[in-house]
Protein backbone atom coordinates (compact mmCIF):
# COMPACT_ATOMS: atom_id res chain seq x y z
CA UNK A 1 0.00 0.00 0.00
CA UNK A 2 1.43 2.86 -0.60
CA UNK A 3 1.33 6.43 1.15
CA UNK A 4 -1.60 8.10 -0.76
CA UNK A 5 -4.07 4.81 -0.09
CA UNK A 6 -2.42 5.30 3.38
CA UNK A 7 -3.92 9.28 3.82
CA UNK A 8 -6.89 8.56 2.07
CA UNK A 9 -7.64 5.71 3.96
CA UNK A 10 -6.51 7.23 7.14
CA UNK A 11 -8.74 10.38 6.39
CA UNK A 12 -11.85 8.25 5.20
CA UNK A 13 -11.72 6.85 8.48
CA UNK A 14 -11.58 10.06 10.60
CA UNK A 15 -14.22 11.24 8.41
CA UNK A 16 -16.47 8.52 8.77
CA UNK A 17 -15.81 8.39 12.65
CA UNK A 18 -16.37 12.11 12.95
CA UNK A 19 -19.97 11.56 11.45
CA UNK A 20 -21.12 8.83 13.32
CA UNK A 21 -20.12 11.14 16.74
CA UNK A 22 -21.70 13.91 15.33
CA UNK A 23 -24.76 12.14 14.37
CA UNK A 24 -25.04 10.53 18.24
CA UNK A 25 -23.92 13.31 19.69
CA UNK A 26 -26.81 15.28 18.04
CA UNK A 27 -29.62 12.62 18.40
CA UNK A 28 -28.57 12.01 22.26
CA UNK A 29 -28.40 16.06 23.74
CA UNK A 30 -28.43 18.32 20.83
CA UNK A 31 -24.82 19.32 21.05
CA UNK A 32 -25.52 21.69 23.28
CA UNK A 33 -24.92 25.07 21.46
CA UNK A 34 -26.66 25.79 18.16
CA UNK A 35 -23.55 27.86 17.62
CA UNK A 36 -20.89 25.25 17.77
CA UNK A 37 -23.76 22.65 16.29
CA UNK A 38 -23.60 24.90 13.30
CA UNK A 39 -20.01 25.34 12.99
CA UNK A 40 -19.67 21.09 13.87
CA UNK A 41 -22.66 20.85 10.99
CA UNK A 42 -21.05 22.68 8.49
CA UNK A 43 -17.16 20.99 9.09
CA UNK A 44 -18.75 17.84 8.88
CA UNK A 45 -20.45 18.13 5.98
CA UNK A 46 -17.67 20.12 4.18
CA UNK A 47 -15.26 17.45 5.30
CA UNK A 48 -17.32 14.82 3.95
CA UNK A 49 -18.02 15.98 0.56
CA UNK A 50 -13.39 16.54 0.38
CA UNK A 51 -12.57 13.28 1.41
CA UNK A 52 -15.47 11.76 -0.73
CA UNK A 53 -14.33 13.51 -3.44
CA UNK A 54 -10.38 12.29 -3.16
CA UNK A 55 -10.59 9.16 -2.38
CA UNK A 56 -13.51 8.62 -5.09
CA UNK A 57 -11.06 10.58 -7.30
CA UNK A 58 -7.99 8.72 -7.12
CA UNK A 59 -9.66 5.08 -6.71
CA UNK A 60 -11.16 4.96 -10.03
CA UNK A 61 -10.12 4.61 -13.28
CA UNK A 62 -10.35 8.10 -14.89
CA UNK A 63 -7.78 8.03 -17.31
CA UNK A 64 -6.15 5.31 -19.88
CA UNK A 65 -3.22 5.45 -17.98
CA UNK A 66 -5.18 4.23 -14.80
CA UNK A 67 -7.46 1.61 -17.19
CA UNK A 68 -3.87 -0.03 -18.21
CA UNK A 69 -2.82 -0.05 -14.74
CA UNK A 70 -5.58 -1.61 -13.38
CA UNK A 71 -5.80 -4.17 -16.40
CA UNK A 72 -2.08 -4.94 -15.86
CA UNK A 73 -3.04 -5.98 -12.08
CA UNK A 74 -6.03 -7.99 -12.66
CA UNK A 75 -3.88 -10.00 -15.48
CA UNK A 76 -1.15 -10.27 -12.68
CA UNK A 77 -3.72 -11.31 -9.96
CA UNK A 78 -4.94 -14.14 -12.54
CA UNK A 79 -1.77 -15.54 -13.20
CA UNK A 80 -0.86 -15.79 -9.50
CA UNK A 81 -4.25 -18.21 -8.96
CA UNK A 82 -4.88 -21.31 -9.13
CA UNK A 83 -6.27 -23.22 -11.95
CA UNK A 84 -4.84 -20.08 -14.52
CA UNK A 85 -4.52 -21.95 -17.90
CA UNK A 86 -4.11 -18.89 -20.13
CA UNK A 87 -1.28 -17.48 -21.18
CA UNK A 88 1.55 -15.89 -19.18
CA UNK A 89 2.39 -12.18 -19.88
CA UNK A 90 3.81 -10.85 -16.88
CA UNK A 91 5.03 -14.52 -14.25
CA UNK A 92 7.27 -16.85 -14.85
CA UNK A 93 5.92 -20.26 -16.93
CA UNK A 94 5.10 -22.94 -14.30
CA UNK A 95 8.28 -25.43 -14.35
CA UNK A 96 10.88 -22.72 -15.73
CA UNK A 97 14.07 -22.24 -13.50
CA UNK A 98 15.44 -18.62 -12.63
CA UNK A 99 18.66 -19.95 -14.68
CA UNK A 100 17.03 -20.15 -18.15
Amino acid sequence: MNEGTKIRTALRVAVSLNTAIYAVMAAVNGLGSTKASIVWSVLTILSDFVVSFITTYYNNDYTKEACLGTGITRQLKAEGGDGYGAETFFSDEEGASEDE
